[in-house]
């Protein structure tokens, strides 16, 4: 691939990640798993075990999908991505939910999930601020 061209392909999938339907779907997600952790503490969330586990899994793989990207949107120089520090914990808490653990530790790991809220607003109080007169 042409260096022209491996510009451009960087330039879109930045151009995908700072979109708002992209920070969207990344917002809903953490806002469900949210709300998910609060239906783990009802007795009844037993009977929803399994799906429960599916849309733990689903938005885990929309998390890591959504980690490369933005690594690759920072290209050619991906190494710029871990100089941010929201970018660090992002990536950290993603990993960490590959740790297999269990019992407190697996919610105390969802639950810091939900810190990348913080995250996103920030991000949008920064878009905000930029595109104010």
């Amino acid at each position: 691939m042409s260096e022209p061209a491996r510009r451009d392909a960087f330039t879109r999938i930045r151009a995908i990640t700072e979109s708002d339907p992209f920070e969207g779907v990344v917002a809903t997600l953490i806002v469900l798993n949210a709300l998910l952790l609060l239906v783990e503490l009802s007795p009844a969330a037993d009977s929803w075990e399994d799906e429960l586990w599916l849309v733990y899994t689903g938005s885990q793989a929309v998390f890591v999908a959504e980690i490369v990207l933005r690594v690759l949107a920072c290209g050619p120089r991906v190494g710029a991505f871990f100089k941010d520090p929201w970018n660090l914990f992002d990536f950290g808490v993603v990993a960490l939910t590959f740790v297999p653990v269990v019992g407190a530790w697996s919610l105390l790991g969802r639950l810091v999930r939900v810190l990348r809220v913080l995250r996103l607003l920030s991000l949008w109080r920064r878009r905000a601020d930029r595109s104010a007169p």
